[in-house]
């Protein structure tokens, strides 16, 4: 009866003991990353320049546009059916680029929303360093180790 007590208790350790030795194991072989923010806070930086971008050339085209319109406008301005032509061509210009605006916005956000596209680089484990010579070895320093030389191939 103890025997069957003893291998009941050996079953019951050695269950959680394998477990946790295969996490060990598994642990070891993930490789250990960490974010590299340098790359993430330059790839934000370059999201908000093409943003800023894209906003002004929006911007000097409307501004374009909106020259362009009064030019249009001064000599058609004694007749009422070509300003009220003009007014409606302006109105749905001016939405047009209202939502051009938007879309660029949103586009920004939906890029600064999601997770950066950044590999992370893995955390580079020390090695070892060769300790500095003692004052025995600089007294006297071991010959290096000398190749053995081939001779050459005999026909």
């Amino acid at each position: 009866m103890q025997r069957l007590a003893g291998l009941a208790l050996l079953v019951l350790c050695a269950a959680p003991a394998a477990a946790m030795a295969q996490q060990r194991q598994q642990q070891a072989q993930q490789p250990n990353y960490q974010p590299n923010y340098n790359a993430i806070q330059s790839q934000q930086a370059n999201q908000q320049a093409i943003l800023q971008d894209k906003l002004r050339t929006n911007q000097l085209l409307e501004e374009q546009r909106q020259r362009n319109a009064a030019a249009i406008r001064q000599p058609q301005s004694g007749n009422p059916a070509a300003s009220q032509a003009l007014d409606l061509s302006n109105q749905a210009q001016q939405q047009r680029f209202d939502a051009r605006q938007r879309d660029v916005v949103d586009q920004y956000r939906a890029a600064s929303s999601t997770a950066p596209v950044v590999l992370p680089q893995p955390v580079r484990q020390s090695t070892p360093k060769k300790p500095p010579p003692s004052a025995l070895d600089q007294l006297h320093p071991t010959p290096p180790q000398q190749q053995p030389t081939q001779s050459p191939p005999q026909h």
